[in-house]
């Protein structure tokens, strides 16, 4: 219910997403559900920005590997700009950030509120495949 809240949010505002949420029934999750819903909008909002329309955005959980996910088909990231990604004030392409806007402080946002919540990152990027963005959950 947690994920098709967030994914209803996101459907009435950005009509030309596509979104799926994958995740076993009756998932129960100990976290600060205000801070996890305000990573995994940040997650979402990057994925609507660089992705095509309409924007392929799935959401879900991994129960063996207590991780969530948002997975996006978009632009994709290279992977010498990984290890900078959630510092403040980073953007991968200036020329393509003017356009799309931002102030490059979500995904250092994002990254705070995970590390109060004791909770890993990881990304997974392909050029031209998509971004997947991992919260991994202490087991």
């Amino acid at each position: 219910d947690f994920l098709q809240g967030i994914v209803v949010d996101f459907s009435l505002i950005h009509p030309d997403g596509e979104f799926h949420v994958v995740c076993p029934e009756n998932t129960v999750v100990d976290c600060n559900q205000e801070a996890l819903k305000q990573i995994l909008r940040i997650f979402i909002r990057n994925s609507l920005t660089y992705s095509d329309k309409p924007a392929y955005i799935e959401i879900g959980w991994n129960q063996e590997k207590s991780c969530l996910w948002v997975k996006d088909k978009g632009w994709g990231i290279e992977s010498h700009h990984l290890p900078q990604l959630f510092d403040r004030f980073y953007r991968v392409d200036q020329a393509r950030n003017r356009k799309a806007g931002g102030t490059g402080l979500g995904l250092a946002i994002a990254k705070a509120l995970a590390e109060r919540l004791s909770l890993g990152l990881e990304v997974q990027s392909l050029v031209g495949q998509g971004t997947t963005m991992i919260l991994k959950f202490p087991h």
